[in-house]
């Protein structure tokens, strides 16, 4: 069994990055949960007659 050993550097900096990355991908993914949600809320409801929508708008 042979054995490699890789050197690799990796500066403070390339820590911050991948945590705003991941950060980033975490609030991404959130947002398009709300936004499906919220148009799968709106697919159910039955949309309302002028006349309502004319008085809730006053």
């Amino acid at each position: 069994m042979k054995l490699t050993m890789y050197l690799a550097y990796l500066d403070p900096a390339t820590g911050s990055m991948a945590l705003q990355i991941a950060i980033g991908g975490v609030v991404t993914a959130l947002a398009a949960v709300k936004l499906f949600w919220s148009k799968l809320k709106t697919l159910g409801r039955k949309p309302a007659s002028e006349p309502e929508a004319a008085e809730k708008s006053r």
